[in-house]
């Protein structure tokens, strides 16, 4: 949600600042084409980016679930995104894209050279993982659990 008003008053300041005649940017480019060029964005939720992803550039924007910090939405990450998705009307291509395939294209990375795709969706990955514990746990019972591995 950040970036689009942030880029806006970028541009404004090339504008309003023309008459210095110094630029910090590359010739011919606008902040909005440096950003588009070199910048991967993150959110964890985010409503207002999804739908500024025009003005973004939607290659420009990765999804994250910032686990396991307090505002990271897991472990109903894919089912809070999917609902963010929806609403904003992102395409099945905007999708792939907004959840690895920008990261994994900006870091260079092959997500499923590790593990064919089919087998890397929620559903799969979820029936793997039936040892995961996803309950919720306060800080004081994992004091305890550490105090009691470690008397």
């Amino acid at each position: 949600g950040w970036v689009a008003p942030w880029l806006d008053r970028l541009e404004r300041h090339i504008v309003n600042q023309s008459w210095t005649g110094v630029s910090f940017l590359p010739t011919g480019m606008t902040p909005t084409d440096v950003w588009r060029k070199n910048f991967l964005a993150c959110y964890i939720t985010e409503p207002s980016g999804l739908n500024n992803r025009n003005h973004l550039g939607i290659d420009t924007i990765a999804w994250e679930c910032d686990y396991p910090h307090s505002d990271s939405t897991w472990p109903n990450s894919p089912e809070m995104l999917m609902e963010e998705l929806v609403a904003s009307e992102c395409t099945d291509e905007e999708i792939d894209k907004i959840t690895f395939g920008n990261a994994a294209r900006f870091f260079d990375w092959d997500p499923f050279a590790h593990i064919p795709r089919e087998q890397a969706t929620v559903g799969a990955l979820r029936a793997r993982a039936t040892d995961v514990d996803i309950s919720e746990t306060s800080k004081s019972e994992y004091r305890r659990r550490y105090e009691l591995a470690n008397s």
